[in-house]
């Protein structure tokens, strides 16, 4: 198997406003910051495909497994400047593509990050951490990044961001590529991420 240097890149599709409403989007860089490596998660994974135009014939690409951790794909109640908020964040709506070139492998997803509040709340802004993880073909985690998404909120209306990452595999080639895997979820600390767990029944 030869040697991947995963070299990742994000860029972020968010908005302040209702996810009803992604004409108000604004284009902006992901703030980075790297995180440690972590044990591979075990979860429900599907392919990813999409079809290549190059020829008359459609060509089927095949992509790594790209999904959402079960029990860290929702967090409530919600953590702001040391007080809890009676609310609910969701990532949902995970979606993307992926094509091979000299590079490597390129992936182009995005998901949704939805936020609904339990009760109304006075204007206020909340950061949401979140992680994207890439998992070798033999399960080791070789690289992982957390984002912030900072989404306002006002009173009781459902609001969030829309998520867009873009990464390359650097060396990966179509034969290797569907091995891969990457992970999102939201970025808990451990207590509370096995808390979680437990009350989903994991």
């Amino acid at each position: 198997m030869p040697i991947v240097t995963p070299s990742l890149e994000a860029v972020r599709m968010s908005s302040a406003n209702s996810l009803s409403d992604p004409g108000d989007a604004v284009r902006r860089d992901a703030r980075r910051h790297r995180a440690g490596r972590g044990p591979a998660v075990a979860v429900a994974l599907g392919y990813l495909l999409v079809a290549c135009t190059s020829s008359p014939e459609p060509v089927t690409v095949r992509c790594p497994k790209v999904a959402v951790v079960y029990g860290l794909d929702a967090v409530e109640p919600l953590q702001t400047r040391g007080r809890s908020l009676p609310a609910e964040a969701r990532l949902q709506g995970l979606q993307g593509s992926c094509g091979y070139d000299a590079a490597g492998l390129a992936l182009d997803y995005s998901l949704d990050i939805l936020v609904r509040p339990r009760a109304p709340l006075a204007p206020t802004s909340i950061d949401l951490p979140y992680f994207v993880a890439v998992a070798a073909p033999d399960g080791r985690i070789i690289d992982k990044q957390v984002f912030t998404a900072r989404i306002a909120l006002d009173g009781k209306a459902p609001t969030g961001s829309r998520e867009r990452i873009v990464q390359t595999l650097a060396g990966v080639g179509p034969d290797e590529g569907p091995g891969y895997r990457v992970l999102i979820g939201f970025e808990l600390p451990r207590e509370r991420a096995i808390e979680q767990w437990r009350r989903r029944g994991i």
